[in-house]
């Protein structure tokens, strides 16, 4: 599980979880582009969790701005 829900919804460090959060797809990201070199299915079999972790940021994201 990411900390990124404690420091979200328990501790309320918003700005703290977003930079998990980037540092979080950032590595999502790069293993996915790895798993692409190795296996093509089993990198283009980590786009949807690319997406929901991206819908995630920029949900957060758009929290942190508006609070």
């Amino acid at each position: 599980m990411s900390y990124g829900l404690f420091l979200f919804f328990k501790w309320g460090l918003r700005g703290t979880a977003f930079i998990e959060m980037a540092a979080l797809l950032t590595l999502i990201t790069w293993t996915a582009f790895e798993f692409y070199k190795i296996d093509r299915t089993s990198g283009l079999a980590m786009i949807p969790y690319i997406a929901w972790v991206t819908l995630l940021f920029r949900l957060n994201f758009s929290i942190f701005r508006n609070n």
